[in-house]
């Protein structure tokens, strides 16, 4: 009867948490349901819909490198002797202190015109857009990946290594499932 409290305790305050974070969809979906036709045309518009199509795909890339980024930085900190691993881990931590608005401005000061390192115009727009969040959001996935690696044994790579398969094998089929829970949320 003991153990019984608590978990309906949890699954009271579970369910509180979720049914706030709801809240505003909710508030969306009722002020969706009274509005006029006008409204909607707004929302349909070929402009709208392509502002949300280039939002989605936007999402999608720096999901996508983020992910890609964040893991290969992270299996370089923890499973190689790469040296000065211990510098290169901190500094693959630092955007995490670096406003991403500052983070967009430098990058704009260095590869825009009259920047620093050259004269390019792809810094404006989905290109520039995408460096910048990747940079800004990568240190989440690193390090939830390097904790995940430090926690994992690796003799079960080196296992699978020893039964033949090769190293991408083992990260495909050993290492990434056991990453796979760590960055779930951010990574597709």
């Amino acid at each position: 009867m003991r153990r019984r409290a608590p978990a309906v305790t949890l699954g009271a305050a579970g369910a509180l948490v979720a049914a706030l974070a709801l809240l505003p969809l909710a508030y969306l979906v009722v002020r969706a349901a009274g509005a006029d036709a006008q409204a909607w045309e707004t929302v349909l518009r070929p402009r709208t819909l392509s502002l949300v199509g280039s939002t989605v795909g936007l999402v999608a890339a720096v999901s996508v490198a983020a992910c890609v980024l964040g893991v290969a930085l992270a299996w370089l900190v923890v499973r190689t002797d790469l040296p000065f691993r211990r510098v290169i881990g901190v500094a693959a931590a630092l955007p995490l202190v670096i406003p991403s608005y500052v983070l967009a401005l430098a990058l704009i000061a260095a590869f825009g015109p009259g920047g620093l390192l050259g004269q390019s115009t792809w810094i404006f727009g989905f290109p520039g857009a995408w460096a910048a969040l990747t940079l800004a959001t990568y240190p989440y996935v690193y390090l939830l990946a390097a904790a995940a690696l430090r926690r994992m044994d690796p003799e079960l790579e080196d296992a699978a290594r020893g039964l033949g398969r090769s190293r991408r094998e083992v990260f495909t089929s050993v290492t990434l499932p056991v990453l796979r829970p760590s960055i779930g949320g951010p990574c597709p």
